[in-house]
């Protein structure tokens, strides 16, 4: 896999030791929105490796996320990122209490762990196509931003 891919990893194992591992019942943003593959394993009772169709599942799957973020990030544009030491912008940020923010504390399997799934679907049915390879390492990069943003909130919670 690639770097950014294992960076993200980290970030992930990270906010879940944060939480204490724990397994939450209620679901990461809303189950309705759910691409069907990750709906499909949600249901399921075994985690499982689901085989898809990279660039139409890449794009339903960037639109889940989009739809998903925080208000503040979509009026900024394309995914808006902040340098996370910068205590200013970090809180500019938040000041919007925008109730998706909320949306992304959930841990365990019903949490990022769901994102984390897609995108290593993702990942290997297009990791030879550099075009979709590179949106995939656009959107792990923001996954990654975000779960360090929710480590940062609970952090001063």
């Amino acid at each position: 896999m690639e770097v950014e891919y294992a960076a993200c990893l980290q970030a992930w194992f990270q906010l879940e030791a944060s939480k204490k591992f724990q397994d939450n019942v209620k679901g990461f943003m809303d189950p309705r929105s759910y691409p069907q593959e990750i709906s499909a394993l949600v249901r399921s009772k075994a985690q499982r490796r689901i085989v898809v169709d990279g660039e139409n599942f890449g794009a339903r799957l960037c639109d889940w996320w989009n739809s998903s973020q925080p208000d503040v990030r979509k009026r900024a544009g394309s995914w808006k990122r902040i340098r996370l030491d910068d205590a200013e912008e970090f809180d500019r940020l938040l000041e919007d209490d925008d109730p998706k923010w909320m949306s992304f504390q959930v841990p365990g399997r019903k949490g990022f762990y769901l994102v984390i799934a897609g995108l290593s679907w993702w990942w290997s049915a297009v990791h030879e196509n550099e075009t979709e390879l590179g949106r995939w390492k656009l959107m792990v990069e923001d996954v990654t931003f975000m779960m360090q943003v929710i480590e940062r909130i609970n952090i001063g919670a």
